[in-house]
């Protein structure tokens, strides 16, 4: 049977949304959404259009969530960051001012609140940018590594075995893991936001490693390792990915 999509629309608290069906050989209802807001959802042939149009509904708080982020995600993004002496960069969960240095040899410093760039040429974008990143992505490794080592110590003794850390900028999600492989993804934009947003995203995914899932069981073993998870959840949410 040949795959067709079709557009169709639903009604939640008043607001319609759009989205995308595609009939496909799968044996249960999915649901994508895009940066640009658009809207799939994969469904098996033998589903009812109606079952789909609710199952869609039941997503709504969900869906309208991911459209507010990628609101907030476009609206920051265009607000681009000025590499220039004084200008203020995201780090941590605070704002750290750049310190335009001249120099032979090109270095970054960071100083308390300061990041000290020295260039060659501190009037180039283009240079101060890649020290800047090369800050960042430094920052990511490292303290992304220490938290992995950290609470390594809560797992091994439930059997995990040491998870090979991977780094990647993604659009819609913090954090991901490959429990068979085991490895954990972290997104590279987790080094804008507070250490104890990143401590969570890190616990969350050691998590999955003994429920690859949801459940209540998951929730269980991360509340008793971080009772007020919710309330990290609550400022990572707050937070952007840049």
């Amino acid at each position: 049977m040949n795959t067709r999509n079709q557009i169709r629309t639903v009604q939640f608290n008043n607001i319609t949304i759009s989205y995308t069906l595609v009939r496909k050989n799968v044996k249960n209802l999915n649901l994508r959404i895009h940066t640009d807001k658009s809207v799939y959802v994969s469904a098996p042939h033998f589903v009812s259009s109606a079952k789909i149009d609710q199952f869609v509904i039941n997503k709504g708080e969900f869906i309208l969530n991911a459209f507010r982020k990628f609101e907030k995600t476009e609206r920051i993004k265009s607000k681009e960051i000025e590499y220039i002496n004084g200008a203020e960069i995201p780090y941590l969960g605070h704002k750290i001012i750049l310190c335009l240095i001249s120099s032979e040899q090109p270095k970054y410093e960071l100083c308390e609140d300061t990041l000290k760039i020295f260039t060659k040429n501190i009037n180039s974008k283009e240079e101060v940018e890649k020290l800047v990143n090369k800050f960042y992505s430094e920052q990511c490794r490292n303290i992304f590594s220490m938290i992995i080592k950290k609470q390594y110590q809560l797992f091994e003794k439930l059997g995990v075995r040491y998870p090979q850390l991977r780094i990647k900028n993604m659009k819609s999600r913090w954090g991901s893991c490959l429990v068979q492989k085991g490895i954990i993804t972290l997104n590279s934009s987790l080094i804008y936001v507070p250490l104890s947003c990143i401590e969570y995203v890190v616990l969350h995914e050691y998590c999955h490693f003994i429920h690859p899932n949801h459940s209540k069981d998951f929730h269980a073993l991360v509340s008793s390792f971080m009772p007020d998870w919710k309330e990290r959840k609550k400022t990572l949410n707050n937070s952007v990915i840049l």
